[in-house]
This record gives C-alpha cells, sequence and structure tokens, in this order.
C-alpha cells in the first residue's frame, strides 16, 4: 500500500518518526483490508526502524508469527536474518554480561539456522547471498579472518550472478 512506499520512502531519508508514522498506517490499513501479509511486512517495517533493541526484537517475532500462518517463506527468512543481524550487534554491545552476550550470540545463530533451514527448501540466491555476508560479517569481527573471507566469496559470487553489484562491493 502507498503508506508502506511513504514509510520506505522516508526511512531512507533519514526521517525515521515520518517513517514510523507511515508503517503504522499501512499496518492500520492492512487490518481494515484484512491483510495478514501486509500487517507483517508493515511490522518489518516498523521493526527496520527502531533504535530500541527490545521494541525492534518485538515487532521481529510479531512479524514472524504473521508469516508463519500465512506460510510466507521470503519474509520468514528475511525476517529471521533481520533479526539475527540485530542480535548480532547486540552481543557486540560495551557493558552487556558475559550471559547476555552469549544469550544474543546463540539467538542470532538460532536465527541464522532458521533462515538456513527454510532456504534450504525454497533456494532463494539472495537469502543465501544475505546469510553468507552475515556469516562474513559475524566471522570477520571474531577475527576468523579465512573463514570470513569464503563466506564473503560466495555471497560476492551469488550477488554478482544476481546483478547486484552494490552487495558485491560490501563483499
Amino acid at each position: 500500500n502507498s503508506y508502506y512506499a511513504m514509510g520506505s520512502f522516508w526511512a531512507t531519508h533519514g526521517n525515521k518518526a515520518k517513517a514510523y508514522q507511515n508503517f503504522v498506517k499501512s499496518e492500520q490499513y492492512a487490518k481494515t483490508a484484512s491483510d495478514q501479509i501486509q500487517i507483517g511486512i508493515a511490522r518489518l517495517g516498523q521493526a527496520n526502524i527502531q533504535d530500541d533493541f527490545s521494541q525492534k526484537i518485538s515487532k521481529y517475532q510479531q512479524a514472524i508469527k504473521i508469516f508463519e500462518k500465512q506460510k510466507d517463506t521470503l519474509y520468514l527468512i528475511r525476517v529471521h536474518l533481520n533479526i539475527g543481524y540485530v542480535y548480532q550487534l547486540q552481543s557486540l554491545k560495551e557493558g552487556l554480561s558475559k550471559s547476555q552476550k552469549e544469550q544474543s550470540i546463540k539467538n542470532m545463530y538460532q536465527h541464522f539456522n532458521d533462515a538456513e533451514r527454510l532456504n534450504k527448501n525454497f533456494r532463494d540466491p539472495e537469502m543465501d547471498a544475505l546469510l553468507n555476508y552475515r556469516k562474513g560479517e559475524w566471522e570477520y569481527t571474531n577475527g576468523n579472518y579465512n573463514k570470513a573471507m569464503n563466506f564473503f566469496k560466495q555471497a560476492e559470487t551469488l550477488f554478482y550472478n544476481l546483478g547486484k553489484m552494490e552487495w558485491v562491493v560490501y563483499c
């Protein structure tokens, strides 16, 4: 719907307040139309621009429930990749206790593994590329440069074959 498009527009232009307002309106519109997929997509948009970790995770988990009920595998994979990445970033924050850091890492792996498991049958090369990229980031951050390079090379090849040159540059 147009509210979602406006939310995406404002998000890419750095106006999180307007983006969030439009994503909420998108969800409201989708509810009146009983469009569950669009409700999930709107919540995904809301989560993507949240700064608060708990609220971000909550919105992603809400989206996961919707996409599971609707059997929308592509969006399920996307949400698992996003939430895994959020846990990855969370694990790197200063001031976390050892157990909080370990839990974030465990959650990261759980969601990346869920994305990988779902994509084994779905076979979307872009999702494979994103997963390899995220794993490469994790390995690089942890000083496992050879492992990171292997993941980045796999991602680069997939992104190149998909014509996603902006991602090839990142790899």
